[in-house]
Order: C-alpha cells, then sequence, then structure tokens
C-alpha cells in the first residue's frame, strides 16, 4: 500500500471512528506522542549528527476503545509508529498498526489479549512491566537497558497473553508468540516458525514505594537452525525514598545471536555472523537514579555493564555504559531532555573491531503528548 493511501486511510478510520465516539463517548479514545530530537555522536569511526525520531518514547498515535458486557470487558488498542523528521512510518513491512494491534477481555478472573504485542520483558506497549525499573524509561541511545539487555524493544506479531488479577500487589503473566520478532506471518508448518515466549512476575506495595519484576523468556528456533533454543532470565527492582528513586537490575542470556539488542546505533553493530550453535551467552547488570532537584526539574543518572562469551567463536566481550541526563516539564504534556552519555567495549567489542562499540554521546529534544 502507498503511503499516501495509508495516510488516507489513517485519516478516514479517524474521523469515522470520532463520529462513533460522539454516540458512545466512554467507549473510544485517542491519545499519541510527538518526539523529536538531535543527536550527536562520537566514535573511533567518526563524528555524526542527526536529527532522530522517537528518541524517548517514539512517536506514535493510539487508538483505544471498550465495551463493558456486563461480565467482562472487551478492550482493543491501536498503535500507529511514525517518523517525526520525515512523517514516515517508523518500521519495516507493510504494516499500518506497526507498534501495536491487539484485542482483549478482562475480568475479575484477568485480561487475555491477541495480536501484535510487546512481552511484559520488553519497554514497549500497554503490556511493558519492565520499563518503570529503568532511570530513562527504557528509551535514548546508549542511555538505557537496549544496550545492554535483550527483547527490550521487541514487537511480536500473532501473540497471545494472560495476565492474572492482582493478588495482594502481585500479578503473573504469560505470554506466547508463533513466529517470533523476525516474522509477520506463520509458515505451513509449526516447526519452521521462530516461536517467542515470555513468563513473568511483578509486583508492587499499594504505595508504590517498592515493587520488584522477575521474567523468564526464550526463543524456540525453527527447523533448519543451526542454533540452539535461546533463552533470558531478567530481574529488577524500584525504591522509592521519596527524595530519590533508586532501580537496578541484572539479566543473563543463553544461546543469542547477538550481544545485546544494539539499537543505540545505525546497524545492529553486536549482530554476530556465520552459522552459530552454541552462541552466545551474556550476564548484564544496571544500576540507575531519578532525582529532582528543582520544580519541574529531573536528574537522571545510570551504569550498565556486559561481560559474555561467544561460544562459537571463543572470544570474550564487555561494555561498560555511564549516563546522565536531565528533565525539564514545561507542562504535563512537554517536557525538555538532554542525555549524556559514554560507553567503551573491549574484547569482541573493542573499537578497533568494532569502531562504534565505544561512543560519546549527546542528545536533546522535546517530546509533547496529546
Amino acid at each position: 500500500m502507498h503511503l499516501s493511501h495509508r495516510t488516507t486511510l489513517v485519516a478516514a478510520l479517524v474521523a469515522g471512528l470520532f463520529t462513533v465516539s460522539a454516540a458512545e463517548a466512554a467507549d473510544f479514545s485517542m491519545r499519541g506522542a510527538f518526539d523529536v530530537g538531535l543527536t550527536y555522536s562520537h566514535t573511533k569511526a567518526g563524528d555524526t549528527l542527526r536529527m532522530d525520531p522517537g528518541q524517548y518514547v517514539g512517536s506514535e498515535i493510539t487508538l483505544m476503545g471498550e465495551e463493558n458486557l456486563g461480565a467482562a470487558t472487551v478492550g482493543f488498542n491501536l498503535t500507529l509508529g511514525y517518523n517525526t523528521d520525515d512523517g514516515t512510518m517508523d518500521n519495516t513491512g507493510d504494516r499500518l498498526w506497526n507498534h501495536e494491534s491487539q484485542v482483549y477481555l478482562k475480568g475479575d478472573w484477568g485480561q487475555l489479549g491477541a495480536g501484535r504485542i510487546s512481552s511484559f520483558a520488553t519497554g514497549l506497549g500497554t503490556q511493558s512491566w519492565y520499563v518503570k525499573y529503568d532511570a530513562f524509561e527504557a528509551g535514548y541511545v546508549d542511555a538505557a537497558l537496549q544496550s545492554t539487555q535483550h527483547s527490550t524493544w521487541s514487537r511480536f506479531s500473532n501473540s497471545v497473553y494472560y495476565t492474572t488479577p492482582s493478588f495482594a500487589g502481585l500479578r503473573a503473566g504469560v505470554f506466547y508468540s508463533l513466529t517470533g520478532a523476525s516474522e509477520d506471518k506463520e509458515k505451513t508448518h509449526f516447526q519452521d516458525n521462530e516461536r517467542y515466549w515470555n513468563v513473568a512476575l511483578n509486583w508492587g506495595r499499594a504505595d508504590e514505594k517498592l515493587s520488584f519484576f522477575l521474567s523468564a523468556e526464550g526463543v524456540e528456533r525453527a527447523n533448519g537452525s543451526t542454533l540452539k533454543d535461546g533463552w533470558i532470565v531478567k530481574g529488577a527492582a524500584r525504591w522509592d525514598l521519596d527524595f530519590m528513586k533508586l532501580m537496578g537490575g541484572f539479566s543473563h542470556s543463553e544461546h543469542q545471536d547477538e550481544y545485546a539488542f544494539a539499537s543505540w546505533a545505525a546497524n545492529a553493530i553486536y549482530q554476530a555472523s556465520g552459522n552459530l550453535s552454541g552462541g552466545i551467552r551474556g550476564d548484564a547488570a544496571y544500576v540507575g537514579a531519578q532525582f529532582p532537584v528543582a520544580e519541574r526539574v529531573q536528574l537522571n543518572f545510570q551504569y550498565q555493564y556486559l561481560d559474555g562469551h561467544n561460544t562459537d567463536t571463543d572470544e570474550d566481550f564487555k561494555r561498560h555504559v555511564v549516563a546522565a541526563g536531565l528533565y525539564k516539564y514545561f507542562s504535563q504534556r512537554t517536557m525538555l531532555y538532554t542525555i549524556a552519555s559514554w560507553a567503551k567495549g573491549s574484547g569482541a567489542l573493542d573499537e578497533d573491531i568494532d569502531p562504534d562499540s565505544s561512543a560519546t554521546t549527546f542528545q536533546i529534544g522535546v517530546p509533547h503528548f496529546f
């Protein structure tokens, strides 16, 4: 579908849904974000300066609706992501609702949903339980979790999930995708698909002063893959001390095809080449803090460490990331952010091997929510 046709379709859908909402105002709502900024990065390969869309939250438009059926409520979320710097859609593939498209049913027994969704272990979407455990809300080049963690910015088509109701602040969830993050359509035979699963626990005190997150996730490789099934264990905690919010976490991964999620660079520069068997294993940890320093002003800090081994090439690697940021809130809807981060890789991530793995990065931008 040509982009102009997509734009016309979006306009028609929004207009039509607003007409419906006039008759049933409680059943439909629309929200979104506009996020744009500048990124300067210095590496051994050279300096870059670019306008980046969606550095903080990702620019998107979400249509949401619910209907009360009495014993349960049925609802939907449709989210379109777009690039503020050039007006294009921000995802590959012929998708209109590229960030999320799910339908769900919820009641006293919990919530059941299906569609294109992010899992509990990611920092995206309505089903994310992980994002609040990162001082930078899982955003920014190198400042946030994606530079040492896996699946932080992943979305999964053909997915189904279930979450329990809260029991004394504790919730559990189960998530399964028939095609994982790499494909949109199921192949003829189920075993030829690469599948993804995630189980998670999230607990928080009623006053939200203390909470924790535990998760296991994995990839079931498709027939013909030489790489063993991969898995990841994650844990995180958050503690509100009034004068600051302290947070941290860890992850252990096995049989991966990349060193980490690697969305801090233009390409997946951690991506391992060749036929893998045992793949890459890694351990990562981070600590972060958020400090309110004045009215509507907040300082953020984070340190990350990544350590692992490529079992197929017998190469070790390490990476350190230090980041600091300042948020200025002009209102509940508009803010200014400035972020500076420094990263240093060694071993397989040494700058002589991968010139982008060690970098000094500065970002400034403004998101507006509507």
